[in-house]
């Protein structure tokens, strides 16, 4: 499924709203998953308004995914951290 970040929806669901409800299908599976991505929150904020909504979007994701997941680690400079689990 591909999602279009740089143009505003018109009706139907956020781009945001689809990815959350294709993240919780996908996780409804008897599977183990792990998924990694990016943290590109922790640095300045971008002047660029599409740089921005997209780290907030995947902010957002990443917050989704961690509330749901059993196990989240952060991992610094080859270093993994547990934050949960």
């Amino acid at each position: 499924m591909k999602f279009n970040f740089f143009s505003q929806a018109t009706g139907g669901p956020s781009p945001f709203t689809q990815i959350v409800e294709e993240f919780d299908r996908l996780t409804t599976q008897a599977a183990t998953f792990i998924f990694v991505t990016n943290e590109i929150g922790l640095g300045g904020t971008s002047a660029c308004e599409v740089q921005r909504r997209f780290a907030d979007c995947l902010g957002a994701l990443n917050q989704h995914m961690a509330a749901r997941a059993d196990e989240v680690y952060l991992v610094i400079s080859g270093i993994p951290l547990k934050i949960k689990g």
